[in-house]
């Protein structure tokens, strides 16, 4: 009896585990980077589900930058793709709208890439800036997917790095998406309100798998 009750909580654990995969990274790289004049930021995304569209607003700050093109990725690379024909760049109020891209037809994606590339001009110095992902969202054949987003931060020439300046420290995701290292920005994660709400159930079958592996321990004691 006491092996079947064994055999019965393994199963039971396998089944749970996956359920606490961990949701896809969308990152702004380079997550920091210091700008003469000109400059460019891709949007990559790093999927643990496979991807067929996405969407997401940009924000930054016009006073310090002005974004000059925004081109497709190569994360679609090899499938025919609709991507946004009417992106609006809008560098009085700081926005770039209508973004997305989708598959057409069958197929999604599993690894890593990059959406979109954009490219600017640096127009006062020295000047902090953030690249912001707002309002993002990728789903595969039928739903919404859960997504943490990591914005970026754009430092134009003349900023002292000696400087006292009032600069959150910078946590990379543990996506395995490459960062530059050893920056002392901090890069604060957006959740989306999909993921937040699953923060419970997670923690949840967190406890049982714990308590679970507690009890085939101790059963495998007494015998």
């Amino acid at each position: 009896m006491r092996k079947y009750r064994i055999v019965t909580m393994v199963l039971l654990i396998f089944i749970l585990l996956p359920s606490l995969a961990i949701g896809t990274d969308m990152s702004v790289l380079p997550a920091f980077q210091i700008v003469t004049n000109n400059g460019a930021v891709g949007i990559y995304l790093l999927p643990t589900e496979p991807i067929k569209a996405w969407e997401l607003k940009i924000v930054f700050n016009p006073e310090y930058i002005q974004v000059n093109n925004v081109a497709e990725g190569d994360f679609f690379k090899g499938y025919l793709t609709f991507f946004s024909p009417n992106v609006k760049i809008d560098n009085v109020n700081g926005t770039i709208t209508n973004l997305y891209d989708l598959i057409m037809g069958l197929g999604n994606v599993t690894t890593d890439g990059c959406l979109i590339n954009i490219t600017f001009t640096a127009i006062d110095s020295p000047s902090i800036s953030s690249i912001e992902i707002q309002d993002a969202g990728i789903t595969n054949e039928t739903k919404y997917l859960p997504l943490t987003t990591y914005d970026g931060r754009i430092l134009t020439q003349g900023i002292d790095m000696n400087a006292d300046a009032e600069l959150p420290q910078y946590t990379p995701p543990s996506s395995g998406i490459p960062l530059i290292p050893s920056l002392p920005l901090s890069i604060p994660v957006q959740q989306t309100d999909s993921e937040s709400s699953m923060t419970v159930p997670y923690l949840l079958l967190i406890a049982f798998v714990v308590v679970c592996i507690l009890h085939i321990i101790l059963i495998g004691k007494q015998q």
